[in-house]
């Protein structure tokens, strides 16, 4: 188990080297020098929808995280002792996100 913890956070620096040094972020347009001011630009904050959408979101990630902790003991308890059970908990924890994944390109 700690092994996976080296690795992911070898994956971690390599992605923030990465970052830092291999992509560039263009450099911003300087601002119109007239005195207009930009009409219709509204903030996704102030949308009623969009803060419903995220509040369920929040919810949902939140139900599905919640079992993480305990999905080992649960598995144990259903199909016994398994000698890779960590790998089996992970499995099944990710098979929906996996199942997300798939879905995706449908729901779009």
């Amino acid at each position: 188990m700690r092994i996976s913890f080296f690795l992911a956070a070898a994956g971690l620096f390599i992605n923030c080297l990465v970052f830092i040094f291999v992509i560039k972020e263009p450099p911003a347009p300087a601002p119109a020098p007239s005195g207009k001011k930009t009409a219709g630009a509204v903030s996704l904050w102030k949308t009623p929808l969009i803060w419903k959408m995220l509040l369920c979101a929040t919810i949902v990630q939140m139900v599905i995280l919640i079992l993480q902790p305990i999905l080992t003991t649960y598995i144990t308890e259903l199909a016994g002792q398994l000698p890779n059970i960590i790998f089996v908990s992970g499995l099944v924890f990710s098979l929906g996100g996996i199942a997300g994944a798939m879905a995706a390109p449908v729901w779009a």
